[in-house]
């Protein structure tokens, strides 16, 4: 009510790239003004950095290919300095199936 649009102002951290199976994207998203995100490899990244009461800073940063970073499976990526969410889209074979379901509750290092 305070502020308009307020989770328009959300920030969002976004991450393309490709495994095994084709196209992957990790959106990192953080409540505004109550935390930051923290990406490990990532050094410029500085999250919730505002201008002003309702000015924030936005950017967008392109990793050249000679540039590229590798990750292994359950390899750490970043973290929030709060609450937060993180949403996963990606291309699987068909054959593909979640081992957890609508509702489960999901601990850091569990399979999904």
């Amino acid at each position: 009510m305070w502020i308009p649009k307020l989770l328009l102002l959300n920030e969002r951290v976004v991450y393309l790239g490709e495994y095994e199976n084709g196209l992957m994207t990790q959106t990192m998203i953080g409540a505004t003004n109550v935390g930051s995100i923290d990406v490990y490899f990532d050094e410029t990244l500085k999250t919730n950095k505002k201008l002003d009461d309702y000015t924030f800073r936005m950017w967008k940063e392109n990793f050249p290919e000679s540039k590229s970073t590798h990750f292994d499976k359950g390899e750490p990526f970043g973290e929030f300095k709060l609450g937060s969410c993180i949403v996963v889209i990606f291309e699987a074979p068909s054959t593909f199936n979640f081992v957890r379901h609508s509702g489960d509750k999901i601990r850091v290092g569990e399979r999904l």
